[in-house]
């Protein structure tokens, strides 16, 4: 009896063993089956119903590609469970690139705007969410510059005449802050060479926070948003980084045909919010005994800072602080280079502070800043700035200047000397909207939706361009 019992319990164990066993290798296959498969079949599309999990419980992922690259899913991606998903039929993608969306070109007859040159209307065809389910074809019309008169312009033609451009004239003489007029820009330079040229026109659009696509308004050769490390051999890449805000090309506040650069800021990020994009250095380039690649730059563009900055604060109040353009290099040099926005307590005027700042452990070693309080901050109107910084141990430069529509160019910057003290740049923040979450408070309070600024005619040059002065 008693090895009848052994042997009974003999075949039980072995039973145990052989289920145990099976039961492990079907699921080691399923574990092993879905993380093979996952990487390759599955790619989220951003949606709710797409977050490439089966949400309403029917065996079927809700968005997922199959072996052949073809979109399966939830064609019409409404919810986490209208369970409209399958395998089997497949959705069909309205376009997987632009060129399935149309031709681009130039529409229309040509035309004359204020600026005095000669435009025409470009239309380009976008494909939004390629390849996707929710794929969809879009387009849009931007006026493109076809030419720059050398007189004048009507009835769609150039009228060149000899009156001379008498626009722009030499830095301003009338401001009174130390160092502002003693050394202006080299007007003897004529070797400054445009190396990138763009208006957040044409192909140009906003993809994963970073600029990207052709500018095809402008003249080609330097208007390829992806190949700035080809124009700027310093460049690693364009970079945007924000906190509390975002970046996208919209539409002109003041013209509805053209295209530009969104900043917005809409969240409090700790007691400030930014949105920037910046020109990232080549982190690796740095070799012991070797000169630096980038050694200098002129940058332009237009900016328009809207009046809602300027509805925020009271005449009695201080407004908080506010920068728009920086040359940074914390992580190699404790050093910055910024522009800021001022508005003091008593006064409605905004004025631009200009600082240059080295600090170790929180330590300023030095920090040169000047007030320009008799250039105002042109609030609420398309602007043009001008900004050239030379990076050198003894000989560098930081300028800037504004200029308003048919207006003189007024100098806010020009410190000279030493502009390096480590071993090399990290960025140069071109567009930047960073500034004090007061602002957010004041303009949630009154149910605004944040802050905004606006970039366009966006210009890189070698030097300071032929006959700047």
């Amino acid at each position: 009896m008693k090895k009848k019992n052994n042997l009974f319990l003999v075949i039980i164990s072995i039973a145990i063993i052989v289920v145990v066993f099976l039961t492990v290798a079907v699921v080691g296959k399923s574990i092993f089956n879905t993380a093979r498969e996952r990487p390759v079949r599955c790619i989220s599309n951003g949606h709710e119903c797409g977050d490439c999990t089966d949400n309403d419980n029917d065996g079927l992922t809700d968005y997922k590609v199959n072996k052949k690259g073809v979109v399966t899913g939830d064609p019409d991606c409404t919810s986490l469970t209208d369970d409209t998903e399958s395998e089997e039929t497949p959705c069909s993608p309205e376009c997987y690139d632009n060129s399935d969306c149309g031709t681009n070109g130039y529409i229309g007859e040509p035309y004359c705007k204020e600026d005095g040159n000669l435009y025409k209307d470009y239309e380009t065809s976008f494909c939004y969410n390629p390849g996707e389910c929710i794929a969809s074809c879009n387009s849009q019309i931007n006026s493109s510059l076809l030419e720059e008169c050398e007189g004048s312009c009507s009835s769609g033609h150039c009228i060149n005449d000899s009156e001379p451009d008498t626009n722009e004239t030499g830095p301003d003489t009338n401001n009174t802050e130390p160092d502002t007029n003693e050394t202006g820009p080299d007007t003897n330079i004529t070797g400054g060479i445009l190396q990138f040229k763009s208006g957040f026109e044409a192909d140009t659009y906003v993809l994963d926070d970073d600029i990207k696509g052709i500018d095809n308004s402008g003249l080609p050769g330097a208007n390829n948003w992806d190949n700035l490390s080809g124009y700027l051999p310093w460049v690693l890449y364009g970079d945007a980084y924000f906190e509390g805000g975002t970046m996208y090309i919209s539409t002109d506040p003041f013209n509805s045909t053209n295209k530009v650069l969104d900043l917005h800021t809409f969240q409090d990020a700790g007691g400030y919010a930014r949105s920037q994009w910046e020109l990232e250095q080549v982190h690796n380039w740095y070799v012991e005994g070797e000169p630096n690649l980038f050694e200098q730059q002129f940058y332009t563009f237009r900016i328009l800072i809207p009046e809602r900055i300027d509805t925020l604060y009271s005449t009695e109040e201080r407004a908080g602080w506010y920068m728009i353009w920086e040359s940074h290099a914390w992580d190699f040099e404790p050093t910055r280079h910024g522009i800021y926005l001022v508005k003091l307590a008593g006064s409605d005027r905004w004025g631009f502070r200009v600082v240059q700042q080295s600090s170790i452990n929180s330590e300023y070693l030095y920090e040169n800043t000047q007030y320009y309080y008799d250039v105002d901050v042109p609030i609420g109107e398309w602007f043009t700035m001008d900004i050239f910084f030379k990076y050198h141990e003894s000989d560098g430069q930081f300028y800037a200047a504004i200029q308003r529509y048919g207006g003189e160019r007024q100098v806010i910057a020009n410190l000279t000397g030493q502009t390096k003290y480590g071993t090399k740049l990290h960025d140069q923040m071109m567009f930047k909207l960073y500034h004090h979450s007061d602002y957010l408070n004041r303009s949630q309070a009154l149910g605004l939706d944040g802050i905004h600024q606006y970039y366009d005619n966006f210009e890189i040059w070698s030097d300071y361009p032929p006959n700047y002065q």
